[in-house]
């Protein structure tokens, strides 16, 4: 019993610690290099940080209103497909989904 509740203190904690930890970014430079040889589309690094950010903030939301991971990227997806749209950019939705898995790894 008392080994139980060691560890349930253990896992609250870490979770407390992950959900309260100021959001720390990954290094950019890490994100712009996975999505270097994976775009179709031409960006500069400022676009692609823009979307990458664009991206995270619709995971985030997406979560934190009780989505699933999955459903969170489908989520990404669409925001980045939109912001991409909305900056005149023309890529695909290969490219879309590559940014929102880069973003996803590196980023958020």
């Amino acid at each position: 019993m008392r080994r139980n509740r060691i560890l349930l203190i253990g896992v609250a904690a870490i979770v407390a610690t992950m959900l309260t930890a100021p959001d720390s970014r990954a290094d950019e430079n890490q994100y712009l290099a996975q999505i270097a040889d994976a775009l179709n589309g031409k960006l500069t690094s400022s676009q692609a940080v823009t979307l990458g950010d664009t991206a995270c903030q619709a995971v985030r939301s997406a979560m934190a209103n009780g989505m699933t991971l999955g459903k969170a990227r489908s989520q990404a997806d669409e925001a980045v497909g939109y912001a991409q749209q909305d900056m005149g950019l023309n890529l695909t939705m290969a490219d879309g989904m590559h940014l929102v898995d880069a973003a996803v790894d590196q980023l958020c």
